[in-house]
């Protein structure tokens, strides 16, 4: 059996990434992290943590014991509370120090307000520190299936943008999770 954890994994990606990976490899098990408690997919495999990802003594607690886990994933991302982008990482380097975790997946950003782009550089320089083979996506906007909201109508714009600027590329959230599955999953299949 592979354990994952993902923090912030009822969200848009992490929902996406989970079932990729569920489908990818029939021995992952899922410990997935979320505030609301609420289980998006149902499966067997899935298990929710009602938690808040920055509080890593509840989440701790909450882990089957003498469990060991092969990634941990942190898709904490607010564009309006720096600090809890920075306490879910914190969080994230804690459990894998804690539990020996041999890897980490983490989702950055290259758009937004300059206070959340610096906040995520900071972040990802923290966990390359750690682990150099840490595993950073670093999207624009993503967007795909069940999301409509204001950002996707700036799709064209980034398009164009990355013409010039190819990190301004926006990706599909089939993209996102692909490209994160493919970083974590050489774990020795």
């Amino acid at each position: 059996m592979r354990n994952i954890i993902i923090l912030g994994g009822n969200g848009y990606v992490g929902r996406e990434l989970t079932a990729q990976w569920l489908a990818h490899d029939p021995r992952a098990e899922f410990w997935i992290v979320c505030r609301s408690g609420k289980n998006c997919i149902n499966n067997p495999r899935v298990h929710v943590i009602e938690a808040n990802a920055r509080d890593v003594k509840t989440v701790e607690s909450m882990l089957p014991n003498d469990t060991q886990f092969a990634a941990i994933i942190d898709l904490v991302g607010d564009q309006t509370n720096m600090a809890r982008n920075v306490q879910a990482a914190k969080s994230t380097l804690a459990l894998a120090k804690r539990h020996a975790i041999p890897r980490i997946g983490y989702i950055a950003g290259c758009a937004g307000n300059a206070r959340y782009r610096r906040t995520k550089r900071s972040i990802v320089k923290h966990l390359r520190d750690y682990d150099p083979n840490v595993v950073i996506i670093n999207p624009s906007i993503i967007y795909g299936k069940d999301r409509n909201d204001a950002l996707v109508r700036l799709v064209p714009l980034f398009r164009r943008l990355s013409l010039v600027c190819p990190c301004m590329a926006p990706l599909t959230v089939d993209d996102v999770a692909s490209e994160l599955l493919r970083g974590l999953t050489p774990l020795g299949k």
